[in-house]
């Protein structure tokens, strides 16, 4: 495959892509990777694309990949942190999307999702009865929360 045909069935993959049908973007994506297993846009797009269809595994690998070519940017910290908070990895989340807003502190996403990854991983640690740590969790996340009989929530 030359450089060409590389950013044909590159953008016939983001095509597929966007459109949805996920299965076809993926194939393409891995035909590009078995040629050029270091290409970065594909590594970001494939392990975005399996992170959506719960591959988060391998989604998390292959975005850990390309944050080592490209460590300055801030989609792949912000994706990578969400294949974290898939596989109920807060503490890898949390810091993924730390370094997504130390990259681009204006970057919403990032910011919206590690807030909303503080308090998911508040609610396991609740569950496990390690309130002490679920609470320290709440005061570096949202910050304010209100009891209810059973549980809690954030305001």
């Amino acid at each position: 495959m030359d450089k060409k045909k590389l950013n044909e069935t590159l953008a016939l993959a983001y095509q597929n892509h966007q459109k949805n049908n996920l299965d076809i973007a993926k194939n393409l994506y891995e035909k590009i990777l078995n040629k050029y297993p270091d290409h970065f846009e594909t590594l970001f797009l494939l392990g975005t694309l399996l992170s959506k269809l719960k591959n988060s595994d391998r989604g998390k690998k292959l975005l850990q990949k390309a944050s080592q070519i490209n460590p300055n940017n801030v989609k792949v910290y912000n994706n990578l942190g969400t294949a974290h908070k898939e596989l109920n990895e807060f503490e890898e989340s949390i810091n993924c999307y730390k370094k997504a807003v130390q990259i681009d502190s204006n970057y919403r996403i990032a910011k919206n999702n590690l807030i909303e990854t503080y308090e998911l991983y508040a609610q396991a640690l609740f569950k496990k009865n390690l309130h002490k740590k679920a609470l320290d969790c709440i005061k570096k996340g949202p910050g304010l929360i209100r009891f209810t009989e059973k549980n809690f929530e954030i305001i």
